[in-house]
Order: C-alpha cells, then sequence, then structure tokens
C-alpha cells in the first residue's frame, strides 16, 4: 500500500500466460454465485488468540453454515482480503462468510501484522502454517487466495538477501501448494533491481497462476508474462475507467483501501457489470468488516438475480 502511484492504464500487448492451469480454475473461468443466503456468518467475529510460543490457539468458535450447493462457474473475481491481520480470525468462520456472500477471492500480505513491527514496516516473520490453513479454508469454499509475498513497502522485507526470498517462494510451494492461489512475488515494486530480480525468480520457481505488478501498483507489471495484473486504485474506479481481462482491481491504496459498504457495493456493481475483476484490500482493519462482506454479497445476488 502506497499514498501515490505512477498514473497511466494498462498497455496493449501484455503478455498473459495460459499454459499453467491451477485445479479449478481457467483464465475466464471462476467460481462465482451465492448459493445460500446472503448473510453474515457467526457473531462476533472468530477472534483468535497469538502465543508466540506456542502458535495460534483459537479462543472462540463461530458457528459455520453447512456446506453449501454447487456454485456456478462465472467470469469473474470478487472479494475482500483482511490483508494483514488475517491471522486474528477463525479462517474457516472468515471463508464460510464470504462464500454465503458469493465471494470468490480473498488475499493475504505473506509477511503479516504480529506487533508494531510489521506495522512499522521492519518485520520479516512469516506463518506457514497460519497462511495454509486459511488457504485450505479458502480452497473448501472454492474461493481463490492472493498471496503477496513481499510488500516492497515494508523496509524489513525489502532489505533481505535473495536466498530469504527464494526460501519463502519455495515454502509456499512445499507447504501450501497452487491450488486455488494466485501469486504475487513483490506488491508495488520498483522498475529495476532487486523486486525485479524478486518478480522473476518467483515466476521461475512457482508451478501456478501468477500475478504481476507494476511500479508502485500500477503500469505494466515489471516482468512480463504474468497471469494476472494487480492494479492499485488510488481513486473509485468507475464505468468507463475500471480495467477487465486479467486485471485484478484492488482497492490497494490509502485513500480507497476499506472503501466502506456503499462504495464497495458501487464498485461490485461496476466489476460485475463489466465482467472484471475486484478485491476490497482492507488494510487497516484489525477483524472483518462484515458490512462491506454483507454489502458486496447483497450485490452479487441482485446481479445473479437480474442475469
Amino acid at each position: 500500500m502506497t499514498i501515490s502511484h505512477h498514473a497511466g492504464a494498462p498497455r496493449a500487448g501484455w503478455a498473459v500466460r495460459s499454459e499453467k492451469m491451477s485445479d479449478g480454475l481457467t483464465r475466464r473461468g471462476f467460481l462465482l454465485g451465492a448459493g445460500a443466503a446472503l448473510a453474515t456468518v457467526g457473531t462476533p467475529p472468530g477472534l483468535v488468540r497469538t502465543d508466540l510460543r506456542a502458535g495460534v490457539t483459537a479462543v472462540s468458535q463461530p458457528p459455520v453454515p453447512p456446506p453449501l450447493p454447487p456454485r456456478r462457474v462465472a467470469p469473474t473475481l470478487i472479494g475482500y482480503g483482511l490483508v494483514n491481520a488475517w491471522r486474528r480470525v477463525d479462517p474457516d468462520w472468515f471463508a464460510a462468510l464470504l462464500a454465503a456472500n458469493g465471494l470468490t477471492l480473498t488475499e493475504i500480505e505473506y509477511v503479516p501484522w504480529f506487533d508494531d513491527a510489521g506495522r512499522a514496516g521492519t518485520s520479516i516473520r512469516t506463518d506457514v502454517g497460519g497462511a495454509r490453513r486459511l488457504v485450505a479454508a479458502m480452497r473448501r469454499h472454492d474461493i481463490t487466495t492472493l498471496i503477496s509475498v513481499v510488500n516492497w513497502n515494508g523496509a524489513g522485507q525489502r532489505a533481505q538477501p535473495t536466498p530469504w526470498f527464494r526460501d519463502r517462494v519455495e515454502e509456499i510451494a512445499a507447504e501450501i501448494g497452487p491450488d486455488r492461489v494466485l501469486l504475487l512475488p513483490v506488491s508495488e515494486p520498483e522498475d529495476s533491481g532487486k523486486s525485479v530480480e524478486w518478480t522473476r525468480l518467483a515466476f521461475e520457481r512457482w508451478s501456478g497462476l501468477t500475478v504481476g505488478n507494476g511500479p508502485g501498483g500500477r503500469g505494466t507489471p515489471v516482468v512480463a508474462g504474468p497471469d494476472y495484473v494487480d492494479w492499485h486504485w488510488c481513486e473509485d474506479f468507475t464505468v468507463s475507467s475500471v480495467h477487465t481481462g486479467h486485471v485484478i482491481n484492488s482497492t490497494d491504496c490509502r485513500p480507497v483501501l476499506n472503501p466502506g459498504p456503499t462504495r464497495a457495493v458501487r464498485m461490485t456493481w461496476i466489476a460485475l457489470d463489466r465482467l472484471a475483476h475486484f478485491l476490497v484490500y482492507d488494510h487497516d482493519g484489525h477483524d472483518v468488516d462484515q458490512a462491506v462482506v454483507t454489502a458486496m454479497g447483497a450485490e452479487v445476488r441482485h446481479h445473479e438475480i437480474a442475469a
């Protein structure tokens, strides 16, 4: 996340790989649909307690709804990510909430907020076990997880040597795997130097679907050939400005990080109408914003009924 970005629109000629398809995913065939009444699932959210010596111990286990019926195939990914505080919530509850509201995409920062060092961008701590549990829960509900391995705004992360980053990519591949995972090696990279080297390394080593990012979060990806392009909006997109095709329209920019229910609904409607991918990037949230999730879900259901 950053306050300002390079301006510009996607350029023609972006190379898009199609030879690598993760199970259940195709280039334009993603699972979307409610399949159950649109409602919040469980209350309060399934907060967990972090014990740095013993791992994560659940404090509460909110009810999880029964399995959903098969969900229809549609061409867009619509989702919400509690990107930094994902370790605070019960993954089964969170996945069930997204699924009950017809959302099919979430995102996590692989170096999450454990403490103040994480919020300050100086931490390099990871929790591959927690990430594995979250992705597994999402898979059970046909939800795709975008994993942002490194955020170039984090001074601690970008200061690491290349072997450290290579180990992160390899542990994600070994411990989590590519099924229903989109891998973004470096979020908001520079246009040269180590962030480009790391992106290229990840593209070479990851067997699943990849996501590219331009300098500062916009523009042409710094390494050609990703399956998807992550585009960070610093303003609400419109019917005429939303990017279609293989661009994920993300609110990963300070003015629109979590736009709130009203604006999120408007952009959800635009994305569904234009067959565009859309993710609400909740950077500052400590808990799931159920109001945003259920408002987006209501628009998904309304769109399906209208269709």
